[in-house]
């Protein structure tokens, strides 16, 4: 009977051990594996420049079409003078202005751009793109970058993108003399012309 209770004791003593022994291995036996990533991205620029004017920050620029007044030989125009320092113009006078864009954005930008000319007097002034065919409105101009309803057709790369135009005007010499004299008289008629220029991120 004794000898029968230490063999069973040596038994559950040896499972003992074996229980502990498996626990014990299955602690230092397993496979572990572990991975991490990570990803960051910011928003891309928008910096779109029209005559040094940010048009995402600034809402007007300076157009100095008018300003630039020269006789009808391209000379500085010396015969023309405002008492008042106003901007004026008379037959025989002409001028330009040209027009720079630039792209400083991280991303593809389009332009277009769209003018109005408000002229209740009719004042006979004539407008071309630099050296192209003279029209009596701007409105009849070929402008190949007037396209509102499809801006993305003129890209301008991102960061680099830059593209330029000029816009000339002339008021001819020899026109209606009485048409001219009227207006002169008057010296109340103006002629002014608006630029609204558009940018937009291309797809």
């Amino acid at each position: 009977m004794k000898r029968n209770k230490l063999f069973i004791l040596g038994i559950c003593t040896v499972m003992v051990a074996l229980v502990s022994l498996s626990l014990v291995s299955g602690t230092w036996a397993k496979y572990t594996s572990s991975i991490s990533g990570e990803d960051q991205a910011r928003v891309a620029k928008w910096s779109v420049l029209f005559e040094d004017k940010d048009a995402a920050t600034e809402s007007s620029f300076t157009v100095d079409l008018f300003g630039t007044i020269k006789d009808t030989d391209g000379s500085a125009e010396s015969d023309v003078s405002s008492a008042n320092l106003d901007k004026v113009i008379a037959p025989g006078t002409q001028g330009s202005f040209e027009f720079n864009l630039e792209n400083k954005s991280e991303v593809t930008a389009a332009y277009a751009v769209d003018f109005t000319v408000t002229n209740a007097n009719n004042i006979p002034v004539q407008f071309r793109i630099a050296d192209g065919e003279w029209k009596n409105s701007i409105d009849d101009l070929d402008i190949p970058f007037d396209n509102s309803d499809a801006p993305t057709s003129n890209p301008l790369a991102a960061k680099t993108g830059t593209a330029s135009f000029t816009i000339e005007w002339r008021w001819i010499y020899n026109g209606v003399d009485s048409t001219d004299t009227a207006l002169g008289t008057a010296g109340t008629a103006t002629i002014k012309v608006e630029v609204d220029v558009t940018f937009t991120q291309v797809d």
